[in-house]
């Protein structure tokens, strides 16, 4: 049986675009502050809902296309992670 692409049979429902259970005090750091300030915005919040919705509405009829997107998409990612912390890789 092929996988499901629905997000919400994602493992655990670990993806989740609802506001925190609580706020906590940004970090003192700055680099940190400002990596939670841009995920953690209503504006994000709904670009990644819009995501999930293309992804469910697409994914079982485009399949293939799908996963070669998300492939490529973390792939890319941890490039742009590699790249910026090439000490730690």
């Amino acid at each position: 049986m092929p996988p499901r692409f629905r997000s919400s049979s994602w493992p655990n429902g670990s993806i989740s675009t609802g506001p925190p259970a609580r706020r906590s005090p940004l970090p003192v750091n700055f680099v940190h502050a400002e990596w939670i300030t841009l995920h953690d915005n209503p504006g994000f919040r709904g670009f990644v809902d819009f995501l999930r919705a293309e992804l469910d509405r697409i994914g079982p009829a485009q399949e293939d296309l799908c996963r070669d997107f998300f492939q490529r998409a973390v792939a890319l990612e941890l490039s742009f992670f590699e790249a910026a912390y090439p000490d730690r890789t």
